[in-house]
């Protein structure tokens, strides 16, 4: 939903670097992968803020990467990004489980059946909401839209 706007914002800037993203789109994506895993550690640290700054660079440069390697890696991302919260609250760690289950139903539906459900802009800003309310009720609320959307692509595609 909110990527393919950022994707049509960002396109113009994107095409100039094209020729050198092609070229290094893998070491590119495995960059963009540590430096989100660098976010989420920041974040169990207690460093909320400055770790979605990390999160959303390594966000941004998997996008950037163009490569079928990221696409593997974005529902792992996400899930540390949870993780994270977990660790960093434990006080709401069943909510960011019970979102952790949402996040993996959308992945192997994502996986086996193609559509992306959530992309990674609903999941940033997920996160930055997961950062202003800090209770349950965001990570519950999210986890139960995500199996929501689950259906809806099963019911929709099955």
């Amino acid at each position: 939903m909110i990527d393919p706007i950022l994707q049509r914002f960002s396109a113009p800037y994107i095409e100039r670097f094209a020729g050198v993203i092609e070229k290094r789109g893998t070491l590119l994506s495995l960059a963009a992968f540590l430096i989100s895993l660098a976010g989420a550690a920041l974040v169990t640290r207690h460093f909320v803020w400055a770790g979605l700054g990390v999160f959303a660079l390594g966000v941004v440069l998997g996008a950037l990467s163009r490569q079928p390697l990221d696409f593997l890696f974005a529902p792992v991302r996400s899930a540390a990004m949870v993780f994270a919260f977990a660790l960093e609250n434990p006080e709401r760690a069943v909510s960011l489980i019970f979102l952790l289950l949402g996040f993996s139903a959308v992945a192997v539906v994502r996986t086996r059946l193609g559509p992306g459900l959530i992309g990674e802009g609903e999941a940033l800003l997920l996160f930055v909401l997961l950062a202003f309310f800090p209770s349950g009720l965001v990570a519950y609320g999210a986890g139960i839209l995500c199996f929501v959307a689950v259906g809806w692509a099963t019911r929709r595609i099955g």
